[in-house]
């Protein structure tokens, strides 16, 4: 039976709702994909609608038109914030997404304000749409829950007919849909998520739960009266999201999103945590590759997927609305990003597909078609039976089933552990043992197989790696670090740019035959003879990481000793000298050796050998050697049967690189730039110099130290994510230098540059601003 409350006078319903009641339950999929069920305060929407009521000075002379779906949170606040002002909601009964239909209604009721997707967005800008005069009437376009590019609504903010403000706007499900907003400024290529909204804290934080540096990547916690219920039925997935807030009452929610906050208190979004894929060993942020893909003026839109439709075999796809052949889209990432992130495949598309929310659908996405793979790389067949030996390495090593003798090992995803498993079945095979910067020299089948048949091994272990030897801009000089190999400046060197020169400096006696160089003086000699081969005299520009940075001063002192001039010495993670680090390798005995040569290769490798002094210590140092190059071959590092001959070299070197303290009797002052990690736990910082933000390098540095904080820690920092963002500090540091060298030039007396406040200028300039590759706000977990 129906109650009907006006024949029941007596009963006493009640209606009074609280701030702490749920306005509404919402499913939300968001960056997992997995529906949930979240639930939403009435004190969060009151806030936020409130918040938009006053922040955009909405009025009853207001017009709205509701263009997203009512199963949007998005389109909660599109319901509300007119109605409370006694504003107006055009609705529409056509199907969603009709933009000539939805452009006409902007025009015939003069709306004011539209707030979608921008895929939602962006077709009412097309070339060929005549909506731009239909758009007039806009005051603010409030977009959300994706990047907004520039470049598609560029055309739009500079004509006459634009009136509006955009806003990007950020903000998961989770916590009432907005968060954060920016006010965008038309000039701006990455547009900030802003700042918060009324009564919301937005924190910063790093894996501990500690507030990061300005400029520093962290994971973002949403604070304050929008954070919502959690999810229904799913108390360990909301245990595990909203926690209890360390930084006062309430909970705190962890988007996984990646951020960073801008100089000027704005937040700069930077990807997702969990949208990270992993192809031959490469960890990789597919939002980096599609921001980079977008800055091509010939791009409309595009989605990059890591795709394995066939098993095994995962390949990254771009699927793009552009205006340009894949091989040309493929040349403009290769200037940009290393060669493991640029796709295998690029499909065009008409439009990409588009969710319910207005959302680029990426399950939607068709599979590839592989033939284009094989019709963009033509094989070449191998000539010799050389090349065909090499060609089999290579596929079963990489995983590639068609390989063309002039395939870059790089470019077809060959890295650090794949390089050492190449040389070990190189040397098992051909008898030969190369370095492995062998194929920094010699990267395809063609040129390793010209390398193979020469006669003589002289010049296999010059110090001398040329990585990139084209570019119109003065050669940069790397040295190794403890370890002596130079593989992993690869990924470095790319990233600087097809301008820039870069030669690495590696250990003698990796061959596990030259003896290795004892001291730092004894290195820089051997070294400044290497690099004048290419570069017979200044300026010259050199750096290093860790030990490498020690020898790269050695090396600026004997160079401006012999008249030279010394432009930059670039220090990559690492204290001054003048003392050894805290005495550490004191009473070292060889099975602490072996046990940090140990550690040396899990941390290059990323691998676990499971090891310890206990089980190395009642060994002969030959047991050892085999007990270690067994390990590696259960964990696939190097085939079976493979030679100890790689891990004596680099016993020896690694105990001579160590061993090697570096205390300059003279000083002569050169350009200087540090480069710090900004986790500094893995590098060994004398403690007398822990307090100085340049440890020490002022007191060896001709003026201001150029001081950099990049994210990552001591090994972690030349590694992707993090090597990006070196790779633009270093750039940075590179291109200034050039500028400064050629203003002392064409001034050879300038008067020094005021700095604020007068007086001295300080001793170092802080540059605690690291960026990165990617930077355009988009909605975070839950958005949709």
């Amino acid at each position: 039976p129906h109650l009907h409350i006006s024949t029941s006078p007596h009963l006493h319903i009640s209606t009074s709702p609280h701030p702490h009641h749920l306005v509404y339950a919402i499913y939300t999929s968001g960056s997992t994909g997995k529906p949930k069920v979240t639930g939403v305060y009435q004190r969060g929407l009151v806030n936020l609608v409130s918040w938009y009521v006053t922040q955009f000075g909405l009025n009853a002379d207001d017009r709205t038109l509701i263009a997203s779906s009512p199963s949007f949170d998005l389109t909660q606040k599109n319901l509300f914030a007119p109605l409370i002002v006694g504003g107006q909601l055009i609705l529409s009964a056509a199907p969603l997404y009709e933009y000539a239909v939805m452009a006409n209604l902007i025009h015939q009721h003069r709306v004011t304000w539209i707030n979608c997707t921008p895929s939602a967005f962006y077709p009412y800008l097309s070339e060929d749409s005549p909506a731009f005069a239909k758009l007039e009437s806009l005051r603010y376009v409030i977009l959300g829950g994706e990047p907004i590019h520039m470049d598609r609504l560029a055309p739009w903010l500079a004509s006459p007919a634009c009136q509006a403000t955009v806003v990007n706007t950020y903000g998961p499900t989770e916590c009432t849909d907005v968060v954060s907003a920016y006010r965008v400024v038309p000039t701006l290529a990455s547009i900030p998520i802003g700042t918060p909204v009324a009564n919301t804290c937005l924190y910063v934080l790093d894996d501990l739960l500690r507030p990061v540096p300005i400029g520093v990547t962290g994971e973002l916690y949403i604070g304050g009266v929008q954070v919502g219920a959690g999810y229904l039925n799913r108390p360990e997935l909301t245990a595990e999201r909203f926690i209890p807030n360390p930084f006062g009452p309430g909970r705190l929610y962890k988007t996984g999103d990646l951020v960073r906050y801008l100089a000027d208190g704005n937040l700069e979004y930077l990807g997702r945590s969990d949208q990270q894929v992993k192809i031959r060993g490469f960890r990789i942020e597919l939002g980096e590759i599609e921001t980079v893909l977008h800055d091509h003026p010939a791009v409309r839109e595009c989605v990059v997927l890591a795709r394995e439709d066939s098993p095994g075999d995962q390949r990254l796809v771009a699927y793009v609305v552009a205006f340009a052949p894949g091989a040309e889209l493929r040349s403009h990432l290769q200037k940009h990003l290393p060669d493991y992130m640029v796709p295998s495949i690029f499909v065009q598309m008409n439009t990409l597909p588009l969710t319910p929310s207005g959302k680029v659908d990426r399950k939607a996405l068709p599979a590839p078609d592989r033939s284009a793979l094989v019709q963009e790389r033509r094989a070449v067949a191998p000539r010799s039976m050389t090349e065909v030996n090499l060609v089999n390495i290579w596929q079963a090593v990489l995983g590639v089933p068609q390989i063309s003798i002039h395939d870059n090992f790089f470019e077809l995803g060959g890295h650090s552990l794949l390089a050492i498993r190449v040389m070990a079945q190189i040397q098992q095979y051909f008898g030969r043992h190369l370095p492995l910067a062998s194929l920094f020299e010699s990267p395809t089948v063609a040129q390793l197989a010209l390398r193979l048949h020469s006669d003589g091994t002289v010049g296999d272990w010059s110090p001398l790696v040329p990585i990139q030897t084209h570019g119109s801009r003065p050669p940069f000089f790397c040295i190794h670090g403890g370890g002596g190999n130079v593989l992993h400046y690869y990924t470095l060197a790319r990233l600087l740019g097809n301008e820039q020169p870069f030669y690495a400096l590696q250990a003698l006696g990796l061959d596990g035959r030259t003896p290795p160089l004892t001291s730092v003086e004894a290195m820089a000699t051997c070294y400044v003879a290497a690099i004048q081969t290419v570069q017979s005299h200044g300026p010259y520009f050199l750096g290093g990481h860790s030990l490498g940075g020690h020898i790269a001063y050695a090396m600026a002192q004997l160079l401006r000793s012999a008249g030279h001039e010394v432009a930059l010495v670039v220090v990559m993670d690492t204290f001054a000298p003048g003392g050894k680090a805290a005495g550490i390798t004191d009473g070292w005995d060889d099975t602490v050796w072996m046990l940090e040569m140990v550690h040396m290769i899990e941390q290059f490798l990323g691998i676990a050998l499971h090891m310890s002094y206990a089980s190395l210590s009642t060994m002969t140092m030959d047991e050892r050697f085999t007990c270690v190059n067994e390990r590696l071959q259960e964990c696939g590092a190097v085939p079976p049967g493979s030679g100890s001959e790689l891990l004596h070299g680099l016993y020896q070197v690694f105990k001579a690189n160590n061993q090697a303290d570096y205390a300059p009797t003279s000083v002569i002052p050169v350009p200087l730039a540090l480069l710090r990690s900004s986790d500094p736990t893995d590098t060994a910082v004398r403690a007398d110099l822990r307090s100085d933000p340049t440890w020490g390098w002022n007191a060896y540095a001709d003026g201001p130290v150029d001081l950099h904080v990049v994210p990552g820690d001591h090994s972690g920092m030349l590694s992707a994510p993090h090597v990006h963002i070196l790779a633009k500090r270093l750039g940075e540091c590179l291109a200034r230098r050039e500028v400064v060298r050629s203003v002392l030039l064409t001034n050879p007396h300038p008067q020094p540059l005021p700095h604020a406040g007068g007086g001295k200028p300080d001793s170092f300039l802080v540059r605690n601003t690291p960026s990165s590759l990617v930077g355009e706000g988009a909605g975070g977990e839950g958005a949709d």
